[in-house]
C-alpha cells in the first residue's frame, strides 16, 4: 500500500496492490493475481475528510471517521487499486 498526498487537488490517493511475483529467466511476471473483496482500510488523516471514491470509476465509499482515522473498505481488488481520499481545504 501508498498514501500520497495531492495538496494541489485537497487529496490523498491511496494505492492497495497485490500479485505474486514469477521469476521467468530474466524477466519477473505477475501470474497470480487473486481478487479480492471488501478490503478493510483504516488510516490516519488530519484534515477533514469530504469524500472517498474508487478511482478511476468516482463511485463513492461509505467511511467512517473516528479519531483522526478514516475507515473504508475497498470493493473489490485485483493486482490493484487506488482511491481518492477529498479533504476540505
Amino acid at each position: 500500500t501508498r498514501l500520497t498526498k495531492q495538496q494541489e487537488q485537497s487529496r490523498y490517493v491511496f494505492h492497495a496492490a497485490y500479485a505474486v511475483p514469477m521469476q521467468r529467466g530474466c524477466i519477473t511476471v505477475l501470474e497470480d493475481m487473486p481478487e479480492f473483496w471488501k478490503v478493510p482500510v483504516s488510516v490516519d488523516i488530519n484534515e477533514t475528510v469530504e469524500s472517498v471514491k474508487v478511482i478511476p470509476s468516482m463511485d463513492e465509499i461509505d467511511f467512517t471517521r473516528e479519531e483522526g482515522r478514516i475507515t473504508f473498505e475497498i470493493p473489490y481488488l485485483c493486482c490493484h487499486q487506488a482511491v481518492e481520499i477529498k479533504y476540505r481545504r
